[in-house]
């Protein structure tokens, strides 16, 4: 009887450019329980984005746009076993090939003298890079990011802001960021869509043709921002006139 080999591949092929995917909603509506009753959190929604792009959704404070949430790490796990967690369900790889490429990442994101560390050690900017650096792990054609920096303070967020700018380079990545931060939503994005509330429906879309890396503290950058929070300030202030 002929044995059947699995066919394996190795750290090298893992940590590979891949071709990033395109992303194509159309006419997409959500309804959920609410505590007054039935609400519509998403009004017929279509959106496409291009390989590689980077897409910022953007809609008022309180309005949740899309359904996943950003993943937790795992307590009983240090940093390197939360990157390595991932990497355990690809049986391809060898033990020594899941952590090499745990290791690249954990490097990639400035966090290899870390590895060892407890999760509850960790500053909270620290944390965000562990889990980039999971969600990288397992070499994903796109990234689905829902405000991973919305609890960060400002230096910190300016910091992972410039290194989430260039693993989108190195790794060549879709991106769908979520965000309720204008400036962050300027700072990072190629286009910026913005939402009107109570129902969530795409309103108004903006490109960002600003070079990188950006500075969100650019004066550039401020006009882009401006702009766009103009736009998301009249259709929620619509919205409102219209609920009277």
């Amino acid at each position: 009887m002929q044995r059947l080999s699995r066919q394996r591949s190795s750290a090298a092929e893992e940590l590979e450019i891949i071709a990033p995917s395109k992303l194509a909603i159309e006419d997409v509506s959500k309804n959920f329980k609410g505590a007054s009753g039935a609400v519509l959190a998403l009004d017929r929604v279509s959106l496409n984005v291009e390989e590689g792009e980077f897409v910022c959704l953007v809609g008022a404070s309180g309005e949740r746009l899309v359904m996943f949430q950003e993943p937790a790490l795992f307590p009983w796990l240090n940093v390197f076993g939360n990157v390595l967690f991932g990497l355990k369900l690809k049986p391809s790889l060898t033990n020594k090939d899941r952590h090499d490429v745990a290791k690249y990442y954990l490097e990639l994101v400035g966090l290899s003298r870390f590895e060892r560390a407890n999760i509850h050690e960790l500053s909270g900017g620290m944390k965000q890079r562990v889990s980039l650096a999971r969600a990288l792990a397992p070499n994903p054609r796109m990234l689905l990011m829902d405000e991973p920096f919305a609890a960060l303070d400002a230096l910190t967020r300016e910091q992972l802001y410039g290194d989430l700018q260039r693993i989108w380079k190195a790794r060549n990545k879709t991106i769908v960021f979520v965000t309720h931060n204008v400036r962050e939503a300027a700072c990072l994005g190629d286009r910026v869509i913005v939402f009107s509330p109570r129902p969530g429906r795409i309103r108004e879309e903006f490109a960002v043709d600003l070079p990188r890396p950006r500075d969100i503290n650019s004066v550039d950058l401020a006009v882009h921002a401006t702009e766009i929070m103009k736009a998301l300030k009249s259709y929620s202030q619509l919205e409102v006139a219209i609920a009277e």
